[in-house]
């Protein structure tokens, strides 16, 4: 028992030596290199040191004087000396970037460049700059609507409201604008409780809901679209918290159930200023935007109820909101006057009015004619004197006077009939083809021509005078293929006629 730890310590230093001593005696001895391997390795070496040295690659007569005798004596031939050489040559060469092999032609390169630069120049620059206003135009379109943003969205809608409504275009005088500012008469209104004349600019900023009537032609767009324009250039600052104007024709609402809200909204994308659901809800709630709903007449007869009802909920959901709200006076019903502040008529034009107005024409009138003699020869007609106290008549007759070799006539009758037979020899007959395939109704109806135009002006008097806006008999249907100038006409004449009869 008591030689047992001793022949423990022995055998655990004996199992200690045979483990340290076991890989050397495991391990089988490297045999040394053969004299072919040893002579490639000594080409390889080679290679790897011009390599370093950046020599050139050592042709087969330099290996040959290096390594031909100790190849001879290996059986290796020079065919295999070179292969050998060259491909220990090309793995230890590094590798260059691309660009350092041009270095040589950089001032080639760097020439061409420059003369595609020059001869290209104006269309990289055009294309450059085409490809910024994309992008920042896309980013507008995104971000237009958002609070930060309004800023840059009410600057981009400004300038687009001075080009819509900087220049008057004119059905009959297409091509040839007038500029709003030279041509626009301050209108002036009345009241239903007195017959003062008062500013219209002045009225509209002292009440809050306002209610327009006029005749036809009498300027009520027009006084809209100049509200915009003040607005656009020079600001609203009569206006209390100098509301941003929304100029919103009531007639595309007939054909849609979508809220006003939307419409509003869509109204600022159409100038410019998109995604501005969140700018609209914002204006009504803090009074920031002044309505203009133009043309209640215009609106549908089934649809009329819906969109008083509308602007009626809007207003009443709103109170801090402006408005201004037009309709032709003989079919105004009175939908609003127990809503609105007040109601006021358009007053016709006063001689003062229609002298300024002929004035503006002078730059454009020929050598041979001005503003003078056409105002003497309207004068000299008390009939037709009448007639143009209405701003559309009064632009139809300088137009006339103007650019045509048109006579006043006694009547207005014959003025009537002078003008609409000029119109329809002057406007292209594919324009009327054009306007009755656009209109759903028209085309329902059938083809309109300048004959069943004629039957229309020549059967007006057997037309029925009451219900006016709301009876559309065959023979007024077809005028509405023309401009809103021929509608007025053609009304002229049947209360002309009606008062003659």
């Amino acid at each position: 028992m008591t030689h047992r730890p001793t022949w423990r310590i022995v055998s655990f230093c004996i199992l200690a030596l045979l483990t340290l001593a076991w890989p050397a005696l495991a391990q089988t001895p490297t045999p040394p290199p053969t004299p072919r391997e040893a002579l490639i390795e000594a080409i390889q070496a080679r290679a790897q040191r011009d390599v370093e040295l950046a020599k050139p690659v050592e042709g087969v007569a330099a290996l040959e004087v290096l390594f031909g005798a100790e190849a001879a004596n290996v059986g290796l031939s020079m065919v295999e000396v070179l292969e050998v050489y060259e491909e220990a040559y090309t793995a230890a060469t590094p590798v260059k970037p691309w660009w350092e092999d041009l270095r040589p032609q950089a001032g080639w390169i760097a020439a061409i460049i420059l003369f595609v630069l020059v001869i290209f120049r104006d269309a990289l620059k055009d294309s450059l700059s085409k490809a910024v206003k994309w992008l920042l135009e896309r980013i507008y379109l995104r971000l237009a609507g958002f609070r930060p943003f309004w800023g840059m969205a009410l600057e981009r809608y400004r300038r687009r409201l001075v080009e819509r409504y900087e220049r008057l275009n004119i059905p009959f005088r297409p091509g040839r604008p007038l500029e709003m500012r030279e041509v626009y008469m301050p209108l002036k209104v009345s009241g239903a409780q007195t017959t003062d004349l008062i500013d219209a600019y002045r009225a509209v900023a002292e009440h809050k809901w306002l209610m327009i009537t006029g005749a036809p032609g009498a300027g009520k767009t027009m006084l809209l679209r100049r509200l915009a324009l003040y607005y656009a250039e020079e600001g609203l600052a009569d206006f209390p918290t100098q509301p941003v104007p929304v100029l919103l024709e009531l007639n595309r609402l007939s054909d849609s159930q979508e809220p006003l809200e939307t419409h509003l909204a869509q109204a600022l994308k159409a100038n410019d200023f998109p995604g501005g659901e969140r700018f609209i809800a914002a204006g009504l709630e803090h009074g920031m935007l002044l309505l203009l709903f133009d043309g209640l007449d215009e609106v549908a007869r089934d649809a009329r109820p819906r969109i008083v009802r509308q602007i009626k909920d809007l207003l009443q959901a709103h109170p801090k909101v402006r408005a201004i709200i037009t309709c032709r006076t003989n079919v105004y019903n009175g939908e609003f006057d127990a809503l609105v502040e007040q109601r006021l008529e358009i007053a016709d034009f006063s001689d003062q009015q229609i002298q300024r107005f002929l004035a503006s024409w002078q730059a454009q009138m020929p050598p041979d004619k001005s503003p003078k003699h056409l105002l003497r020869n309207l004068r000299e007609r008390p009939h037709i004197m009448g007639l143009v106290r209405n701003p559309l008549l009064l632009t139809m007759i300088a137009f006339l006077y103007t650019d045509t070799s048109f006579d006043l006539p006694k009547s207005g009758v014959e003025f009537y009939k002078m003008a609409t037979e000029f119109l329809l020899g002057k406007w292209d007959i594919g324009l009327l083809t054009n306007a009755v395939i656009n209109d759903p109704e028209l085309t329902k109806k059938g083809n309109c021509g300048t004959s069943s135009v004629w039957t229309s002006l020549y059967t007006l008097p057997i037309c029925s005078s009451s219900d006016a806006h709301y009876t559309r008999t065959l023979t007024i249907e077809p005028i509405r293929c023309w401009t809103s100038w021929m509608r007025f006409a053609v009304s002229q004449m049947r209360s002309l006629w009606w008062n003659i009869v």
